[in-house]
């Protein structure tokens, strides 16, 4: 059992939801709020070396995370993220054969389907409502809408609504996808260390 790179993984993660817990409360992210944990689970799954059982759990694991950091309801994230890894273990992708324009390409397309899947479990589990709050886009996505549409304030499109419902989906995917491969490089080294931990316990030496 890779106990020593698992306690590595989860850790990474509790500390990636950490860092951007604390950035929110100081700066507001929003479109553009990133979903850090995302990324992770789409490596476990084109890993070969991941077995099936230990990639779910802790796909599990992150996405109760980050269900207990972003005060969702507890099993959303956790399913929708237990999903995309058995997604990504299925299609057989080999991410990392190719480059990191790839890489974004897949997390960006990767984050649009988990966001829909999420929407469209709210809908269907807290009906007839799928939009139950409106108000004007704040912080980072109302100045945006106030440079490039001049309007701001109550004018401003609502967040809540169809359309800003969907702008924060792309945005959030959009901000995934550029961090995706600095993600992927550290979960790399991680699965390094473990290998290099391993060679040193049997006497080999690492390479």
């Amino acid at each position: 059992m890779r106990f020593f790179a698992n306690g590595a993984i989860l850790a990474f993660g509790f500390l990636l939801l950490v860092l951007q817990a604390s950035l929110a409360a100081r700066v507001s992210l929003h479109p553009f709020t990133p979903n850090l944990v995302l990324p992770m689970v789409i490596f476990l799954g084109v890993q070969p070396d991941v077995g099936l059982l230990r990639g779910a759990a802790l796909s599990f694991i992150l996405g109760y995370l980050l269900d207990a950091f972003c005060g969702s309801p507890l099993g959303l994230s956790t399913f929708v993220l237990v999903a995309t890894f058995m997604v990504a273990r299925g299609a057989g992708i080999r991410l990392f054969l190719r480059g990191s324009l790839f890489q974004i390409a897949l997390v960006f397309v990767a984050s649009i389907l988990a966001g829909g899947t999420i929407l469209a479990l709210r809908a269907i589990f807290s009906p007839p409502d799928p939009f139950p709050l409106e108000m004007p886009a704040s912080g980072l996505a109302g100045d945006l809408v106030a440079l490039f549409t001049s309007r701001a304030g109550d004018d401003a499109p609502r967040v809540g609504s169809v359309v800003g419902t969907v702008t924060t989906m792309l945005g959030s995917a959009l901000a995934t996808a550029v961090v995706a491969p600095a993600i992927f490089a550290t979960m790399r080294r991680l699965d390094a260390l473990e290998t290099r931990r391993r060679d040193a316990a049997e006497g080999a030496p690492a390479e």
